[in-house]
């Protein structure tokens, strides 16, 4: 795989996870795993790990002359 391929996925499927964990966070959306309930707060981590690897991507892109 291209890095500029590689890129654009990875920085689209974080940017994805991170959006759904804040929605799960701003509606409450319960979820579990098992039989554990996995509390909003861990949407909140989610969200910012996720969107720093986004914003990450995407300065990687454009320091590549790739980000338009």
């Amino acid at each position: 795989m291209k890095t500029k391929t590689y890129l654009i996925v990875s920085t689209a499927f974080f940017a994805l996870i991170g959006i759904i964990h804040l929605i799960r966070f701003t509606l409450g959306w319960q979820a579990e795993v098992g039989t554990w309930m996995v509390p909003l707060w861990a949407s909140l981590l989610a969200v910012v790990v996720c969107g720093s690897f986004a914003v990450w991507g995407m300065s990687l892109m454009r320091r590549m002359g790739h980000g338009h």
